[in-house]
């Protein structure tokens, strides 16, 4: 890494706007360091006009923010430290910001899943264009495909036969096994299934 040398005290500071991050430095390190994609959100500067490629900021999930302040890789500050160079200098200064997330149970159950597959090494970005709410990866999304859809259930809920077809169809369609994930907020345990459709 030529510009960003990773350091082991290298906090990263991220704007927190509603319960969402955006980072404006350091992305090569959240992407090789700690597996965190993100999804660029802004135009770049040679063509603003155009929205087919985009360029920083970094917005990360609510779900990604709470992993990285699990392990202190990073620091919420507000918005109006808009300046981020002016907002490393006044870190210590600046009240500490908090995530105020997640609130229901799924947002729960979605953290849970997200941090035990992150913990396990794969890679998560949005899954929401295949219907579910990761996309799992073995690897950089750069490199690999994905090869889970990964859609977090309540524990207790019950799946129709109708919701069962249709999401091991649109898995099959997209060439992708869907992984069913249950999340129990008494023994903290989560339960997974695949999915893939087989025609007879």
């Amino acid at each position: 890494m030529d510009s960003e040398q990773i350091s082991p005290n290298l906090v990263i500071p991220v704007v927190l706007d509603k319960n969402y991050g955006l980072v404006h430095d350091n992305v090569r390190i959240l992407r090789e360091q700690y597996r965190i994609v993100g999804g660029l959100v802004g135009s770049l500067p040679m063509q603003p006009m155009q929205n087919s490629f985009l360029g920083l900021p970094l917005m990360l999930l609510p779900e990604e923010l709470a992993v990285l302040l699990e392990i202190d890789a990073i620091v919420l500050v507000s918005p109006a430290s808009a300046l981020l160079s002016q907002a490393e200098q006044n870190m210590e200064k600046e009240p500490r910001l908090t995530l105020n997330w997640p609130i229901s149970a799924l947002e729960i159950s979605k953290l849970a899943v997200f941090r035990d597959l992150w913990q396990k090494g794969y890679f998560l970005t949005p899954g929401l264009k295949f219907g579910g709410d990761y996309l799992v990866y073995p690897g950089d999304p750069m490199r690999y495909h994905s090869h889970f859809i990964a859609t977090v259930t309540e524990y207790d809920s019950q799946l129709t036969c109708h919701e069962i077809v249709a999401l091991g169809r649109v898995g099959t369609n997209v060439k992708k096994n869907r992984l069913l994930c249950f999340y129990n907020p008494n023994s903290r345990s989560i339960d997974y299934t695949t999915l893939a459709w087989a025609a007879f």
